[in-house]
């Protein structure tokens, strides 16, 4: 009977990281607070995705950006776009991030498909001008964790010296940075 029970906690983990396309492993989330002093209005603008963790909604594609409008009522609209690897078609998504509390600036509840439940994000780092780091996690037990995080650049690259500074920090947070892997920016 134990078993059973460990079978389908485990088959309901796999079940949640391949719709949500997030990244599963052991442990308990960290400890996460936004960047501090974070202001939403200077984080608006285009984005280009160059490092993530895999998300299931991203395969088989390249060039992610998204363009962050803030809206009259403190959600940001988000307006996602990447091409498809095989067709060369580009998919359009406009999404809606609110703020989960107005106490505590950079925590959204992000939702950009309708198949795909809204996830809690955090701006984790950014310095507005350059790069901004969003990250999400959700504990499953106290012994797993599904995470899903992103580094976007106002450029479709990011130079070598940021890029590790930001994993450095990020490391720091307990946020793994062997899990991300390099975004194609290339022919966009």
């Amino acid at each position: 009977m134990a078993l059973t029970s460990v079978s389908s906690i485990v088959l309901f983990a796999v079940f949640l990281a391949v719709t949500n396309g997030q990244r599963v492993s052991m442990g308990a989330c960290p400890d996460i607070s936004p960047q501090k002093g974070y202001n939403v209005s200077k984080n608006m603008g285009t984005w280009y995705e160059v490092q993530s963790y895999l998300a299931v909604f991203e395969y088989f594609s390249k060039c992610p950006e998204a363009t962050l409008e803030l809206q009259a009522n403190g959600h940001v609209l988000v307006k996602g776009q990447s091409t498809n690897i095989f067709t060369g078609m580009t998919t359009e998504v406009n999404g809606d991030a609110a703020p989960t509390d107005a106490n505590v600036p950079g925590k959204f509840n992000v939702g950009l498909y309708a198949w795909l439940p809204a996830s809690e994000f955090t701006v984790v780092l950014t310095d507005y001008k350059t790069y901004t780091v969003t990250y999400s996690c959700t504990d499953i037990y106290g012994w797993t964790k599904m995470e899903l995080a992103f580094i976007h650049s106002r450029q479709r690259t990011l130079d070598d010296d940021t890029l590790m500074s930001v994993m450095d920090q990020l490391a720091a947070m307990g946020i793994e940075p062997s899990a991300f892997v390099a975004i194609d920016q290339t022919d966009c």
